[in-house]
């Protein structure tokens, strides 16, 4: 751990081979769709923040990342500027040092058919998010550290879902978290 926080402060230092970016950033675009991508060996796998409803990412491969796979983002790290109806469908993450899914704020975001397998921190974390939906996912291994790839505490509760925060949330009238038929 205490050589994964050295490596991540030497951002922008002579000689540092690492970077604060990942394989894919989108921000502020209108709907978003990512098909059919593979991922691997990079800080982050796919970072989508603030880009509206209806976003799509379907079908991707994420292996061996330092933080999460597909990581829905708000600039706020609320509940604003975040994502809804959000579907990340068919994705599976192998072997990252943090969680797979990662869904800040917003509302109605789903996760469906997805896989996870040897990741660091717990597959799905849910960060002041309502109306989440875990479907037909198969989650194996994962959870294991209590730390993440860049030398910070992990979001590690368990092997399987993890919801966390209420800041600015919106009261849909829905649930906070809808999670079935899922293998954990």
């Amino acid at each position: 751990q205490a050589a994964m926080q050295g490596y991540w402060a030497t951002k922008g230092q002579s000689g540092s081979e690492r970077s604060d970016g990942g394989a894919c950033r989108v921000r502020e675009c209108g709907r978003v769709y990512i098909s059919s991508c593979y991922v691997h060996h990079t800080l982050r796998g796919l970072r989508i923040q603030q880009c509206g409803d209806f976003g799509r990412v379907i079908g991707c491969r994420i292996w061996r990342s330092l933080e999460s796979g597909v990581y829905a983002a708000s600039s706020s790290y609320t509940s604003t500027n975040a994502h809804s109806h959000m579907l990340i469908q068919g994705c599976r993450c192998d072997e990252l040092f943090h969680s797979s899914y990662l869904i800040i704020g917003g509302s109605h975001n789903r996760i469906d058919s997805c896989q996870a397998y040897g990741c660091a921190s717990t597959p799905v974390v849910g960060w002041h998010t309502s109306d989440l939906a875990v479907t037909g996912c198969n989650f194996s291994n994962c959870g294991h550290l209590d730390y993440i790839g860049i030398g910070g505490g992990s979001d590690g509760h368990g092997g399987g879902i993890s919801m966390d925060g209420v800041s600015n949330m919106v009261d849909t009238g829905g649930h906070r978290l809808v999670a079935v038929n899922n293998i954990i």
